[in-house]
């Protein structure tokens, strides 16, 4: 019975709301809970975007309670409210015969300020009503104050003071526990009635889904006895999936009883999608929590919140939210297995490694785990490591394209010579490889040896997985079963003892139930949103700063690339007494030399400073990404990263043959030497070539020097290991390129040893953040015109071509420490 009280609260709650009281009159203008009271202060609406889609709710006050009817003539009164975060706040007052409409918007400058204001409009009488402004000042984790001011159409005034406190946030504790007891008192005065106190009260954090506020509002200001002829409210807030119900009672002391129940509703399409299985958003007891339905997950989230997500159908989810997802899942008591369903790809090796090391936590804290899938890629060999149980489709394949790992690319100097098309790889060793297949015809042998032993180093980390998870459940040894892929037989892949059991989706959900019984299988905890106020009481601050992407010229766009405001950031946080440390996540393939060295120097004058940076490297950090790292105090990596690439590349187009070809003629004069340097349209000069090799290793020289002098390693180690190779993490933690192995959580704990306290992180992306920095012309036409199934038609093999040369052309025409991450795909 108990899976089935989340729906019978839905189902019972809001026939209450046919008793409603809207209770406009009691105010917390310093504190935040649901839709209801965004209009408290105005101020509020600019701290309600942690949103992806509409809060909607209804509320209706039809008859007392306790009262048999109507009134003669009284229709009731109530309130209807909607709130998106780009469109603003429209609410609706409805009483018997009259309507007044309010619209609010309001916009935040970090977590310590936000700004508002809102007018009414009376639709009865055809006049605004009134104007108001509302500031929020929240300076510390414990500490709130809401101010709001506005005029009536009356010309009186009447402004308001709102004051919170977390005192376990005063007592230094942080994330929700720090949330989970509020005080506010609110006191108001007006050109009518003068000054008077408002209301105090208490608001409990149950649990992630669930809030409680009761309070107390005295008489015009004075406290006549404990409740006298005062009144008393409780409200309370579910968060039910997607769905968050507050049933409030603004005046249960009061004559009459009134109640008022409403939803605060998150809605998305996709939540739509995803209730169509038949599981709920969430419930209590014994839960299953079933990861399904998601179309994709980003590996960074730059951008916020998408306020315009519920008009797609895509579902889509950010690594971090994963990750947060499963820590709830660890420490709620009432989830006893997680399973995923066709879990997209999580971007790159170092993601998959963070997310088996939560599953490994998950375990241990006695919870079991489950993969299904249609089909399992490479990202097989990892979840093998941590799964109690993998369940694949009867029809489906395991390795598709193998368990292991291959590398193979195109090489396009013979098709670019019939175009008479020629590009100079400005590279002295085919180890640095990034445009080799543009300059050559075959894979070179120093290039083939390199990537034999990278990914040798990564399959050999692939084949421990398996057999530290399914050692004893293989039917041979874990090369065998390795070597016997792709398994496009599923019942061959069963009888390998690499899956535990076919099924459908249905099926596998039934045996899930099976194996718990009583246990309800949902798709989501349920969570309340909460903000955090300002910095932390007593915690010293620390940055997160996310580099994430190819390293070009402009300011980079956030969680997309990287750029100059990477360096001004942080500058920017050297400069800041509040900030103790900074932890860069790195995932680049490099980019631009000049814009690599700028973010370098600031890391370096940071740690010269005193202030140490700890890098922690994700998918790649290699190139440009390695050089911006070197200078850091501690270095952490993910065994499987691909980092290194210690070199410099460039490459000289030059299109003198073709233009030739096609009947066009070149020419003109020089007025100085250089006046059209590797001009692609001339015919290639040996001289100025030779100048561009010279350039390639002088910067080389300074690649090997900041490496030497951040590594504090000979700088003979350093180039016995450069010249372009790159290496996994676990072989550059053996080489003295890294420190540590582990992800963003070591990289935290190091910062935190360094320093010998907790610290509070937060997160900064540098980089343009408007949505339309990253649309291109060029590459959206290439998408458009270019399926990924084509097979190896023209267009399947050039549109990829297109794209990269284009991302190398927005990386500056300068050389570049640059790895080409297109061809070393997980």
């Amino acid at each position: 019975m108990r899976k089935y009280l989340a729906i019978l609260l839905l189902a019972v709650v809001p026939m209450a709301a046919l008793h409603a009281s809207p209770g406009d009159d009691i105010r917390f203008r310093a504190d935040d809970q649901g839709l209801w009271h965004l209009e408290d202060n105005p101020a509020l609406l600019g701290t309600a975007t942690n949103l992806d889609g509409l809060m909607m709710g209804v509320a209706y006050d039809a008859m007392d309670p306790l009262d048999a009817g109507l009134p003669d003539g009284n229709f009731g009164q109530g309130k209807a409210a909607v709130f998106n975060p780009l469109i603003g706040y429209f609410g609706l007052h409805f009483e018997s015969n009259s309507f007044d409409l309010v619209y609010g918007s309001g916009f935040s400058l970090g977590k310590a300020l936000a700004i508002g204001g809102d007018f009414a409009w009376s639709a009865t009488r055809n006049v605004f009503t009134a104007y108001e402004a509302g500031l929020l000042l929240r300076p510390a984790s414990f500490l709130s104050l809401g101010l709001t001011g506005g005029l009536r159409d009356t010309g009186s005034y009447e402004g308001g003071l709102g004051i919170a406190v977390r005192p376990l946030a005063l007592a230094g504790m942080e994330g929700p526990r720090s949330r989970a007891l509020t005080l506010n008192a609110d006191l108001s005065l007006s050109q009518d009635e003068g000054f008077n106190f408002d209301n105090m009260g208490v608001r409990l954090l149950l649990s992630n889904s669930a809030d409680l506020r009761a309070w107390y509002a005295p008489p015009e200001g004075s406290f006549a006895g404990p409740f006298g002829n005062g009144r008393i409210g409780i409200e309370l807030r579910l968060a039910l999936g997607a769905e968050g119900i507050s049933a409030l009672t603004p005046s249960a002391a009061a004559t009459p009883l009134a109640w008022r129940v409403a939803d605060d509703v998150d809605i998305r399409l996709s939540e739509i999608k995803a209730s169509a299985s038949g599981l709920p958003s969430t419930s209590i007891g014994r839960r299953i929590l079933v990861v399904k339905d998601i179309d994709s997950i980003s590996s960074v989230s730059a951008q916020g919140r998408n306020p315009l997500a519920f008009l797609s159908s895509s579902r889509t989810m950010d690594f971090s939210e994963l990750m947060a997802l499963l820590e709830n899942a660890r420490r709620d008591r009432g989830v006893v297995a997680v399973a995923f369903e066709k879990l997209p790809s999580l971007g790159g090796a170092s993601y998959y490694e963070e997310f088996a090391a939560e599953l490994g936590a998950l375990r241990k804290a006695g919870k079991k785990v489950y993969f299904y899938g249609e089909e399992f890629g490479v990202e097989y060999d990892i979840f093998a490591s941590v799964a109690d149980g993998i369940t694949l489709n009867p029809g489906g394949a395991l390795g598709g394209e193998g368990l292991g790992l291959g590398f193979h690319r195109d090489y396009f100097k013979p098709f670019f010579d019939r175009l008479g098309i020629r590009f100079v790889n400005l590279a002295p060793w085919d180890t640095k490889s990034a445009f080799n297949s543009l300059s050559d015809t075959s894979m070179p042998p120093p290039e083939e040896a390199m990537m034999r032993r990278l990914f040798g180093d990564i399959q050999d980390q692939l084949a421990a997985s398996i057999v530290a998870g399914r050692g004893d459940r293989l039917a041979g040894v874990v090369d065998a079963a390795m070597r016997g892929g792709p398994y496009l037989v599923a019942a061959e892949a069963l009888k390998a003892g690499l899956v535990d059991s076919l099924a459908y989706e249905q099926e596998f959900e039934a045996s899930l139930r099976a194996a718990f019984s009583g246990a309800a299988l949902v798709s989501g905890l349920g969570s309340l949103p909460g903000n955090d106020w300002g910095g932390p009481a007593f915690r010293r601050r620390a940055a997160v700063v996310w580099l994430s992407g190819d390293i070009g010229v402009g300011k980079g766009r956030a969680g997309a690339s990287i750029g100059s405001d990477a360096a001004r950031e942080i500058e920017r946080l050297r400069g800041d007494r509040s900030v103790s440390g900074i932890v860069l996540r790195v995932d680049s393939p490099g980019g631009a030399a000049l814009a690599s060295d700028l973010i370098a120097r600031e890391v370096r004058l940071t740690v010269a400073a005193g202030k140490p940076v700890v890098v922690s490297m994700a998918h790649y950090a290699a190139s440009g990404g390695y050089y911006l790292s070197a200078p850091a105090s501690w270095i952490v990596a993910e065994p499987m990263t691909v980092t290194g690439s210690i070199g410099v590349t460039g490459l000289v187009p030059n299109l003198a043959e073709a233009l030739k070809k096609l009947g066009v003629n070149y020419d003109g004069f020089d007025l100085a030497p250089g006046a059209s340097f590797l001009d692609p349209s001339k015919p290639l000069d040996d001289a100025e070539l030779a100048k561009a090799h010279r350039m390639v290793l002088a910067m080389y020289d300074r690649f090997v020097d900041v490496v030497a002098a951040g590594r504090r390693l000979a700088p003979e180690a350093v180039r016995s290991v450069a010249e372009g190779q790159v290496f996994s993490g676990r072989e550059a933690l053996k080489l003295g390129l890294v420190d540590e192995l582990g992800g963003l959580a070591e990289a935290k704990a190091w910062l935190e040893r360094k320093l010998g306290s907790s610290l509070s992180f937060e997160d900064i992306f540098p980089g343009d953040r408007s949505p339309l920095s990253g649309l291109s012309p060029l590459a959206s036409a290439i998408k458009a015109g270019v399926e990924p199934n084509e097979g190896r038609s023209l267009e399947a093999l050039l549109g990829p071509l297109a794209s990269r040369l284009e991302g190398m052309l927005a990386m500056g025409q300068g050389p570049l420490y640059y790895l080409d991450e297109d061809e070393l795909a997980f």
